[in-house]
C-alpha cells in the first residue's frame, strides 16, 4: 500500500468499523480512486479520497437522513470516508457475499465505478465499458493478493 493511502489508515478504519466493511477493502478503493490525495477531483466531478460523485453521496446521506454534502464536505478526508463507506456497506449488501470474495469484490467495484445500471447491463452479458473493466479488475486482483498474503 503506497505511503499516501496508509497515512490514512486510522480514519479509513474508523469510517470502515462504522459501516461493517473491511478496512483493507476501502484502503484498496482509495488507492485505487485518487492514491490517497484528499484533494483528488476527476474530470467527471468525482471527488476526495473515495472520489466520491456528488449526486452518489448526496443520496447516500439523504438516506441516512442527512443533508446533500458540500464540494467542501466532498473534499473533508473524515467525511468523504464515512460517505463513501456508508455507499461500499450498501453495494456490498446487496452484491456482495460472506466472506468477500473475489467475484464479490469484482461486482462491487463494477457498481461502485460504473453505477447500478451498468452492473445490471453485465450481468445481463453486456461488456463492461473500458474504464470499469480496468477498475473492477484492478481491485479484484488487488484484493484477492491481499486475501492470499493473511
Amino acid at each position: 500500500m503506497p505511503e499516501a493511502v496508509s497515512a490514512w489508515w486510522p480514519e479509513i478504519t474508523t469510517a470502515a468499523d462504522r459501516h461493517g466493511v473491511p478496512p483493507e477493502l476501502v484502503a484498496l478503493v482509495v488507492w485505487l480512486e485518487s492514491n490517497g490525495d484528499p484533494e483528488a477531483r476527476s474530470p467527471m466531478g468525482a471527488l476526495g479520497l473515495m472520489q466520491l460523485m456528488p449526486k452518489t453521496a448526496t443520496l447516500v446521506a439523504q438516506g441516512r437522513g442527512e443533508p446533500a454534502p458540500t464540494e467542501d464536505e466532498l473534499l473533508d478526508p473524515e467525511r468523504n470516508l464515512d460517505l463513501g463507506c456508508a455507499h461500499l456497506a450498501e453495494l456490498a449488501a446487496e452484491h456482495g457475499a460472506e466472506p468477500l470474495d473475489g467475484a464479490a469484490v469484482h461486482r462491487i467495484a463494477v457498481a461502485y465505478n460504473g453505477g447500478a445500471k451498468v452492473l445490471a447491463a453485465w450481468q445481463g452479458g453486456a461488456p463492461l465499458p473500458e474504464e470499469t473493466e480496468r477498475y473492477a479488475a484492478a481491485l479484484r486482483e488487488r484484493w484477492e493478493a491481499l486475501s492470499a498474503a493473511e
